[in-house]
């Protein structure tokens, strides 16, 4: 199977690429190509920029990558989705955005266990993930129909499919208990929040509902105003907010001063 890292976007909100943003001490393409490398035979990276850059990167690694400019120009990631599975060689294919620095190996080994299908594609309360998903070549005339249709939804693509696997909630949270793994860079704002969540892990600290103590959060998804918009959410009681963060140690006092407070 292949895997196909769309690196073609504009990064407009960004102002660079953001394949190239530096997270964990390397690129963020580069540490994509590392958690995976060794699940896949081929690595196809669709780009139409910075193409020297590709290949400098390329050039590290003892593996078969490839670089491809999209076929057709200016057609999204639905155009990038359609180059890569017109030049994979095999008929199931795992598809990528390269700005995703979270990338779950486990979730995706699990997900390519299901190969008879025309699509398979996380889903958590009605969103999809069509950029961290398994698609069949059998796809490429509903794309290429639709790319001439100037319809570039790839959303619409997938329900005009047959066979579709949707990867629900509770299958996610086995592999990605954090809700973590889909946040994506469109900012530079994203980017520090996702470095502070790599700090939170070194140091051990934890969300913690400020109403039950449960540990159970969902953190807003990236480019949202964690402040205004979409703060932290209890899957357990249902509380929203700004949750404190707690070492980890420190999380069953929390819990007790938390009982306290409560009676008074």
């Amino acid at each position: 199977m292949s895997l196909i890292l769309l690196a073609g976007g504009k990064s407009s909100r960004i102002n660079t690429d953001k394949a190239f943003l530096k997270f964990k001490d390397k690129t963020i393409i580069e540490n994509t190509i590392n958690a995976l490398k060794n699940i896949f035979d081929e690595i196809i990276i669709v780009a139409n920029n910075n193409l020297e850059r590709y290949n400098s990167i390329i050039k590290k690694y003892n593996k078969t990558i490839t670089l491809k400019i999209d076929l057709i120009k200016n057609k999204g990631p639905l155009g990038g989705i359609y180059t890569g599975l017109k030049t994979a060689k095999d008929s199931n294919n795992f598809i990528l955005a390269c700005d995703m620095p979270f990338i779950n190996a486990d979730l995706i080994k699990y997900m390519l266990k299901f190969n008879d299908f025309d699509a398979v594609v996380p889903r958590v309360n009605d969103k999809i993930e069509p950029l961290y998903a398994v698609y069949n070549k059998n796809i490429i005339p509903i794309i290429e129909k639709q790319i001439k249709n100037n319809n570039l939804k790839i959303r619409d693509a997938i329900k005009k499919l047959k066979k579709t696997k949707y990867i629900g909630k509770e299958e996610i949270e086995k592999f990605d208990k954090e809700g973590i793994c889909f946040l994506n860079i469109n900012n530079y704002e994203d980017l520090e929040r996702a470095k502070g969540l790599i700090e939170n892990k070194k140091e051990k600290y934890v969300k913690i509902c400020s109403q039950c103590g449960s540990t159970h959060i969902k953190i807003p998804p990236a480019g949202m105003d964690i402040r205004m918009t979409m703060p932290d959410y209890c899957t357990k009681c249902g509380n929203r907010g700004i949750f404190p963060e707690v070492k980890e140690d420190k999380i069953e006092e929390f819990g007790h001063d938390l009982e306290k407070s409560k009676k008074k």
